[in-house]
Formats: C-alpha cells, structure tokens, sequence
C-alpha cells in the first residue's frame, strides 16, 4: 500500500504485512502476554514485576526494567498495544528493529527511574506499570523520524501530529499528576534519540552538513 504514496507521505495503517513488524510483535508480546499473565497468575506477579520504589532499593532492581510488562487496566493495554502496532511498526520501517527495542528500553528504564526518584522524593508508596512511558517515547521518535511527511489520516504533519498527541497525554494526566511523568518518556526519548544521531554525525565523516537524518535506511517491501 505504501509503495504508492508520495514521498512526503505515509500511513499509520499500511498493509498488514508491514504492522506486524518484527520489533512491534515482541513489544506486543511483552504488554498482551505479562498482562494476561498478571491476571491468570494473581497478584503475585505485578509485585514481582511492577515498579515500586522500595522494592528497588531492597534487592528488586529489575523492576525497572519490567514494570512496563503489567498493567492494572484492560483499557490502557488495548490502548498501548494499538500505539505500538500504529506508531511503533511506524518507527520500526524507518529505524530498523533494534533501534526501536533499544530507544524503547532506554525511554522506558529512565523514566521509570525519573519515576522512583519523585516517588521517593514524595515519600509515597505508589506503584508503577504500564507502557505509557513507552508508547510516548515512540511518539516522539515518530516526530523527529518522520518530521516534514504528511500523514493522510490525520491530514497534518507527522511531528505535528506527534506533538499534539503527546500534549493530549500531558491534559489526561493531569487529574493524577504522578502519571506526568509517563508523558516525559518523549522527552528522553526525544534526547536519546537526538544523541544517537550526534554519535552518527561524528562517526560518519562528511555527514555534518548533510540533510539526512542518521538512522534512516531504504523502506523495503
């Protein structure tokens, strides 16, 4: 489908061939499948795996690193899993499977240290999960990837459409402030991803001038 778009467009839903990309399945398998998982096998497992503060000082440093895989809502994993599956195979065509699970797992792990660094700060025994630090972090990859293309639905720029979604998150957050900080996985994401590219500009002589944007490689079908 998306072999017929102009250069300066692209659709978040081309053929399902290219959704269902490599990277997008073993994100979705971690929400669906711990998820699932968390509600077949009982509490015990979001405690293992979802992120307090405590229990990362106290010998569960992984937490960290998995508190992404549960979720306490059915609706937030619907959600989540169609950003990544829109967003994500998205990025994914432009940036290559390892770059996205690596920009993923940085956005996620900052971030959730951001996270227990305020809890800690507010001395308040919250519990973190979800995806959302994810999902927003690919949000702005999808900005500064595709910044200058027009999606055909919305019609609109695709930083543009970024940027508002991202601020959309920003207002649904603020009934329950803690979740901000979710919202800021676009903003590390954003230098992370600025950072690469700076390592790449570096590395790669004569790319200091150029317009291409590191990262980027011809979308095969």
């Amino acid at each position: 489908m998306n072999r017929y778009l102009g250069q300066g467009q692209f659709s978040l839903v081309p053929h399902p061939g290219r959704l269902f990309t490599p990277g997008v399945v073993i994100l979705l398998v971690g929400i669906v499948g711990g998820w699932a998982l968390s509600v077949l096998a009982g509490p015990g497992v979001t405690d293992l795996l979802a992120l307090r503060a405590s229990d990362l000082l106290h010998g569960r440093p992984w937490q960290v690193l998995t508190y992404w895989l549960v979720d306490g809502s059915a609706t937030s994993v619907v959600l989540n899993s169609m950003a990544v599956l829109l967003v994500g195979s998205a990025v994914e065509r432009q940036w290559k499977t390892r770059s996205l699970l690596t920009c993923w797992l940085v956005t996620s792990t900052v971030t959730g240290l951001i996270w227990t660094l305020v809890v800690l700060i507010c001395g308040r025994n919250y519990q973190g999960m979800g995806a959302a630090a994810g999902v927003f972090g690919l949000l702005a990859a999808l900005g500064l990837l595709h910044r200058g293309k027009r999606l055909l639905f919305p019609p609109m720029d695709a930083a543009v459409a970024a940027w508002m979604l991202i601020g959309i998150g920003v207002v649904l957050s603020l009934s329950n402030p803690i979740s901000l900080i979710w919202v800021l996985g676009a903003a590390v994401a954003y230098i992370y991803i600025r950072i690469v590219w700076s390592i790449q500009r570096i590395s790669i002589p004569g790319r200091g001038h150029s317009d291409h944007r590191p990262g980027r490689f011809v979308d095969l079908d």
